[in-house]
């Protein structure tokens, strides 16, 4: 079964606009990553949030990815974000919403 995280980063707000140039850049790396199905993006810029839905195949394979990602880009958050970014694993729930 796939999971979907939802992962909330507040960045220093003279940051945000820089923030988004380096999260483009890094998505990449995320969208080709073994697993991923899928990373969708939304910002807040009143709020100076990013808000990361990603869609990987397993658990594990999103707690592998953000290992990797926290080594690769952990000196560069810690001068972007001014709180601890928050994860939150969610279910999809099936509604039925669109079918007959």
């Amino acid at each position: 079964m796939s999971v979907h995280v939802i992962v909330e980063m507040t960045v220093k707000p003279e940051k945000f606009d820089e923030a988004n140039v380096i999260f483009k850049e890094a998505l990449k790396a995320t969208r080709e990553w073994e697993g991923c199905s899928s990373v969708e993006v939304f910002s807040s810029k009143d709020e100076s949030k990013y808000f990361f839905i990603e869609k990987f195949e397993s658990e594990t394979q999103w707690v592998e990815y953000f290992s990797w990602r926290e080594k690769e880009s952990g000196a560069v958050l810690q001068e972007l974000l001014s709180a601890p970014m928050k994860k939150t694993f969610t279910t999809e729930l099936d509604f039925g919403y669109g079918s007959k």
